[in-house]
């Protein structure tokens, strides 16, 4: 966990705060803690056991993404290999359609704009926008959570927490 952050906001934020696969996750660091021989004895879930169970859960995710996306989209792990080419948790349009034209395979006939909705329509990804809120500063969007008309002109794209360590990207800036 970042900081001081709390087990439980980590996994919530993860998760995107959905609670089924908030519950799942928790499973999977149960599931962990128990596997090093804890709560057993008395002994708590540590920051280890959380981060032993994100890959299990990323996985979880994929596969729960797949039983969702597979019947309107039924190449759009390819979409996936996309991702995992950028190598980054945020990216931008440009950066996306520049990969997307140099593997147009991966894209099996759908034009880059319309993979970009609808990733984030399944949750793939989400978006941002400046000055969102009222507020100032800039605020992610995501299609369960917000219900926001899709933005193609974001400023940049975030991919689900969740599939972090399934895709094997990098914190850092929109690339």
């Amino acid at each position: 966990m970042r900081g001081n952050q709390h087990k439980y906001v980590h996994m919530a934020q993860r998760t995107l705060y959905r609670p089924r696969d908030l519950i799942q996750f928790v499973n999977f660091t149960i599931k962990e803690a128990r596997r090093r021989g804890a709560l057993l004895n008395g002994s708590r879930i540590t920051n280890e056991d959380v981060i032993a169970a994100r890959k299990a859960y990323s996985a979880y995710l994929g596969s729960e993404l797949a039983d969702e996306i597979h019947p309107h989209y039924p190449s759009w792990d390819q979409w996936l290999v996309l991702l995992r080419h950028l190598g980054r948790v945020t990216f931008s349009t440009q950066r996306f359609e520049q990969e997307a034209a140099t593997s147009p395979t991966l894209l099996h006939g759908v034009a880059a704009p319309e993979v970009l909705a609808a990733m984030y329509r399944f949750g793939i990804i989400g978006f941002a926008r400046k000055g969102g809120g009222g507020g100032g500063g800039t605020v992610e969007y995501w299609a369960h959570r917000d219900h926001t008309k899709f933005d193609a002109g974001a400023p940049y794209f975030r991919v689900h927490p969740g599939l972090k360590e399934e895709l094997d990207l990098k914190e850092g800036k929109a690339v």
